[in-house]
């Protein structure tokens, strides 16, 4: 994919358009909602706001995990009424490099596109496709579980990426993103991999809890002491851009716009901060259990008599049939005679 492929020179230079203005608000929040256990990290080119490069992590419990995957964003001069376009630049084996891939969010499907979408949804987006089936979209691959793996470790492991696409300053943006997400690799797989802990302890009784809390108390008492360098989480941002100047000529439909997404914005926050309350552990009613098993086998078996009853027919039939041609034969037979 070519660097030229973006918007035009015209749509760049309007500062004032309600696809700047809002692009530069996208870039601000997510400045300001950088979290250091973010699972990507995306940023404009410093000479077009347009262009976008992204690195994120594989999702756990997959082939990919562990995987730094880069990639870039094309937002079209229309945005946020026209949908980008993405493009994968590391080997992953789910899809093509350098090749705009086909995903609902993606400009191959515009009409699926809704303009509340930002670039942190099309990310989150773009990283629960990774373990989906291919299907024959448009760059999509479908290599082996292995092959993946491998792919994904030596993403990470390469220390930095090995793009030639571009001029110098992306080139060092590719950089700056890859080290920044080798910083926190650690903390992101902590976490996420803590979550499907605690998914998997919800299916449990409660002895297995009881057992679990002890074990948790006794190793807590035989652990040592850890030192407080953990509580550096914060100690770098993202790129922080100013806001934009209010225009007073702003439409009515670009607040409304802004207001929704706003909303929507809140509403996503607020379902990533909040973890959902333990859930009670139903006990198996095993005598319940064996009533449905007993009813599920006569059900079964009187299907098998309903079964063994049609083939008996047909049996009948066929021999009613085989008869009937012998005693029109022989009356044929004893005529011509």
């Amino acid at each position: 994919m070519s660097d030229d492929a973006g918007p035009s020179n015209a749509a760049r230079a309007n500062a004032n358009s309600p696809s700047v203005k809002r692009i530069l608000r996208e870039i601000r929040e997510l400045a300001e909602s950088a979290r250091e256990d973010e699972t990507f990290v995306a940023e404009p080119s410093e000479d077009d706001i347009f262009d976008w490069h992204f690195a994120l992590f594989g999702p756990p419990g997959t082939p990919f995990e562990r995987g730094i995957y880069h990639g870039r964003i094309v937002l079209p001069p229309e945005y946020p009424f026209k949908p980008p376009s993405f493009v994968l630049l590391t080997p992953n084996g789910r899809f093509e490099t350098n090749t705009k891939i086909c995903l609902s969010i993606s400009q191959h499907h515009p009409k699926q596109w809704q303009p509340s979408w930002s670039i942190r949804a099309a990310l989150t987006a773009i990283r629960a496709f990774f373990p989906t089936p291919p299907e024959g979209a448009v760059g999509s691959l479908d290599w082996s579980d292995d092959v993946r793996r491998e792919l994904a470790e030596r993403s990470w492991r390469a220390r930095e990426p090995t793009f030639t696409h571009g001029n110098e300053k992306r080139r060092a943006l590719s950089a700056s993103v890859h080290d920044r997400m080798l910083e926190r690799m650690e903390r992101v797989m902590r976490k996420e991999l803590g979550r499907e802990s605690e998914d998997d302890a919800e299916g449990r009784g409660a002895g297995d809890a009881a057992v679990d809390e002890a074990d948790a108390r006794e190793d807590e008492a035989n652990a040592p002491e850890t030192s407080g360098a953990a509580n550096d989480a914060n100690e770098s941002s993202l790129l922080a851009t100013p806001a934009p100047v209010v225009d007073a000529n702003d439409t009515v439909e670009a607040r409304s716009m802004r207001d929704h997404e706003n909303d929507e914005d809140d509403y996503v926050a607020r379902d990533d901060d909040d973890e959902d309350p333990p859930r009670p552990v139903t006990p198996v009613d095993d005598t319940e259990r064996r009533a449905r098993v007993a009813a599920r086998t006569e059900e079964l078996a009187k299907t098998k008599r309903q079964l063994d009853v049609t083939a008996w027919s047909l049996v009948a039939a066929i021999l009613a049939i085989l008869v009937k041609r012998v005693i029109v034969r022989s009356i044929i037979v004893a005529l011509e005679s």
